[in-house]
């Protein structure tokens, strides 16, 4: 992560949100089998978003475990909570990979996890859109940042757990 940091902040890439200006703001997410990561920005679409944030965090034992849907559902909501202060109170679209997500807010199904986090995100005034794999490759890469750390120090929060519930060190934001 810090190396992405460093690679981004010399060529100007970042660009902190305009909360006047009426372009678009994009929260993309995405998870691997390790990890999840995030980052915010704005521009004229998603794909000519220039980013204001990044963030990334690692699985607890417990996460590792979940399948993918929920991994990748996990992510928006960690993001959600770790660019709270920049999108609470703006309109902004999800961009994912996992076409799944777009139907989780829907489900006839829903399990107490997932009603959670439909609660915790409904806090938002958002949309979700589906980008294939391929073109998410910004978010993809720093999902993959602790497939070889295994000591990575900061896990994925949920947000919508109570704290006993919670037993990982809590995440830098």
């Amino acid at each position: 992560m810090d190396n992405v940091k460093r690679a981004a902040a010399p060529n100007q890439i970042m660009k902190p949100i305009d909360h006047e200006s009426a372009l678009p703001i994009c929260l993309i997410t995405d998870a691997s089998d390790t990890g999840v990561c995030a980052w915010v920005g704005q521009g004229e679409t998603a794909d000519r978003a220039r980013p204001a944030a990044l963030h990334s965090g690692k699985f607890s034992n417990t996460q590792i475990n979940y399948g993918t849907t929920d991994k990748e559902a996990l992510a928006i909501v960690d993001a959600l909570a770790a660019f709270y202060h920049l999108l609470a109170g703006n309109e902004f679209t999800i961009v994912t990979d996992h076409q799944p997500l777009m139907y989780l807010k829907t489900s006839r199904t829903p399990t107490k996890k997932h009603l959670r986090w439909r609660g915790y995100r409904g806090q938002f005034s958002t949309k979700i859109i589906y980008r294939p794999g391929q073109w998410n490759y910004s978010a993809d890469a720093l999902s993959c940042l602790y497939t070889e750390d295994k000591s990575y120090p900061h896990t994925v929060q949920d947000p919508t757990q109570d704290d006993s519930e919670n037993n990982t060190c809590p995440l830098t934001h």
